[in-house]
């Protein structure tokens, strides 16, 4: 970013990519983020906010371009400190811009500073994804360091029962190639937006364990190992790559959490507004930890019975836990769909954990 000018209360930084080898690609945009300080009362509001700029002519006879738009900031929380909005620009002329950002308020209320800055055009589809708070590449070194954790743990498991090592990991690393694939045809297929092949976001947890385990049962076959019994020792990995995947969504503004006053928010971004939030996907996270904690405990001490009861009531447990996260999130799911999922979650936890407490008194 780079920072320019701006008075007490108020900011204007310019999104700046800083990569030489991406300075001349088109399409070109302009990012602007205007900081400025949350009211300490009264009651949540939208704060407008008009961005004007005049391009610098590269040439002595060329006309400067000028653009003028408005903005609105959704649900300022009184108390929340600083507060950061990221807008976007695609239709301005590549080069540098003299850009101002200045608050449309009635005369009476609290008036946030107007602020301006200088800073040039970069590639827009960077510029799309970036904004105070997050990091482009956290995301993708989490996700990578989740699937060496997950890996690692069923490589250890299935060492402990005696299975082959080298097989299952090839059919792990194939596993979570074919699950980040699927994650992101999920997404797609299931959601309205376009979404950039930069993006860091856009993927979906689901696809990833629709392609992940129909990798491993597939591959179950060919080392002639239980379907039931690999996706056992499986399901404890999944799990504590959910725990680095969510660190990653909180670091890149992915499902983030809603604007919050509390004294345990944490300040990040939803790529748009960046504000004190709930902490959702940290929380999540932590929940899919615990549940991986507790299924390799489980799994270290035997292999379940009946094969596959375990991989059920894991995932059965994360998809209860997860829904109940849900309203936590700025974009809750819908209340219905919600609801079906967590009852269709208890139930199948329900029979898993009373299939495994059967079969642990046969063994």
């Amino acid at each position: 970013m780079d920072v320019v000018a701006g008075g007490p209360t108020g900011r204007v930084e310019v999104t700046s990519v800083n990569c030489d080898a991406l300075d001349e690609l088109e399409p070109q945009g302009l990012g602007v983020t205007y900081w400025f300080e949350a009211p300490a009362d009264g009651e949540p509001h939208d704060l407008e906010v008009r961005f004007s700029g005049t391009r610098t002519p590269v040439e002595a006879d060329e006309e400067p371009a000028e653009f003028v738009a408005s903005r609105t900031v959704h649900g300022v929380l009184p108390g929340a400190g600083r507060v950061a909005y990221t807008a976007r620009f695609a239709d301005v002329a590549p080069g540098a811009w003299h850009v101002t950002a200045a608050p449309v308020l009635p005369t009476a209320a609290p008036r946030p500073s107007a602020a301006s800055a200088i800073g040039r055009t970069a590639f827009l589809p960077v510029v799309r994804e970036l904004a105070p708070g997050m990091s482009m590449g956290s995301w993708p070194a989490l996700v990578a360091l989740g699937a060496v954790a997950g890996v690692a743990s069923l490589l250890v498991l299935a060492s402990r029962h005696g299975m082959s090592v080298a097989g299952l990991a090839v059919v792990a690393l194939v596993a979570c190639i074919v699950g980040l694939a699927g994650a992101k045809a999920y997404f797609v297929l299931q959601s309205d937006s376009k979404t950039s092949l930069l993006s860091t976001g856009g993927m979906c947890i689901q696809g990833f364990v629709i392609g992940a385990f129909a990798t491993v049962a597939a591959g179950s076959m060919l080392l002639n190992v239980p379907t039931g019994t690999l996706l056992d020792l499986a399901a404890p990995g999944v799990m504590f790559g959910v725990m680095f995947g969510r660190a990653g969504c909180w670091k890149t503004g992915c499902c983030a959490g809603r604007p919050s006053t509390h004294r345990f928010a944490l300040w990040s971004t939803d790529r748009e507004i960046g504000i004190k939030r709930i902490p959702v996907q940290m929380m999540e996270g932590a929940a899919a930890a615990a549940i991986g904690i507790v299924a390799f405990v489980l799994a270290w001490r035997g292999l379940p019975h009946p094969a596959g009861a375990l991989f059920a009531a894991v995932f059965a447990a994360y998809v209860v836990l997860r829904q109940v996260l849900f309203p936590l999130r700025s974009s809750p799911h819908s209340r219905r769909g919600r609801m079906m999922a967590l009852a269709v979650g208890c139930l199948v936890l329900a029979i898993a954990v009373g299939a495994l407490a059967v079969g642990s008194t046969h063994l």
